[in-house]
């Protein structure tokens, strides 16, 4: 997680020097500093106000029970299952009365109570998978993305308690006069999410045709139209969900779209 937060943070246009091997550093261009930590210290540090804003995982957040101002970050997904060796039998609902091993104690309980299934969770603080080589548990609760490392181990998935993320949350404790920069550094990376979602589009197309341009790509409020020297011409430019990008593409066409080109968006806003 720690690489793309820092992409993140190069991307809200913050310049640091060199931060490897140091636990805080001051920012050049902004009125801030950072600070590395673990995770878990992100929450209690949020918490108890000693850092503004900070940014860990949402399935962190669920086992400390914090309840924080939180935006998704797109990054650092993956899941929090029920995993089990992948040559038993077991299934969710044959784990009644067996013993659970995680480093989630919390979500594990709330999820199996959930589920009327009676377990015995067993909290573990390293690698969950040692509980079942040697036989301290049955089943595990832990994060995988991929699968690799359930694969690793001779273990299979038999149920998700939750899908998690990087996330941005913010202090209850902020103090007033640090609450502007803290809503700027916020907005700065509303504009970079919103931004990925889009791309900009550029074409020429026949005048007579800009009814018909409207309503394939309206953008957020309406295309940019340039007359060309071309006679009847005209240059469009709008922006598009990235997922439509080839339906647009073959909308576009069929009314007789030239010289179509997308490009990657760095910031948007909406207000």
């Amino acid at each position: 997680m720690s690489d793309p937060s820092i992409s993140l943070i190069k991307q809200i246009g913050l310049s640091f020097n060199e931060h490897r091997k140091r636990l805080s550093i001051g920012v050049n261009n902004f009125p801030a500093d950072l600070c590395f930590m673990n995770v878990r210290d992100v929450v209690q540090c949020i918490k108890n106000g000693i850092v503004d804003l900070g940014i860990t995982g949402y399935d962190v957040v669920m086992e400390s029970n914090g309840n924080f101002p939180m935006i998704k970050l797109n990054f650092g997904h993956t899941n929090l299952v029920v995993a089990v060796p992948i040559d038993s039998q077991l299934k969710l609902r044959s784990l009644e009365g067996k013993k659970i091993a995680t480093v989630f104690p919390k979500i594990t309980k709330a999820f199996f109570k959930g589920h009327g299934i009676n377990v015995e969770i067993i909290r573990v603080f390293g690698a969950v998978e040692g509980a079942l080589a040697i036989k301290r548990a049955e089943a595990i609760v832990d994060l995988t993305s991929t699968g690799d490392t359930l694969r690793a181990n001779n273990l299979r998935p038999i149920g998700t308690l939750i899908e998690s993320e990087a996330i941005l949350i913010m202090s209850p404790k902020i103090k007033k006069n640090k609450m502007a920069l803290c809503t700027e550094l916020i907005n700065r990376i509303e504009s970079i999410l919103l931004a990925q979602q889009y791309l900009s589009i550029f074409f020429n197309i026949s005048r007579k045709r800009l009814d018909d341009v409207k309503k394939i790509v309206p953008g957020l409020n309406s295309p940019t139209i340039n007359k060309l020297t071309a006679n009847g011409m005209v240059a469009v430019h709008s922006i598009i969900k990235k997922q439509e990008k080839w339906e647009v593409i073959k909308m576009l066409k069929n009314i007789n779209a030239m010289g179509i080109l997308t490009m990657p968006i760095e910031t948007l806003t909406t207000h």
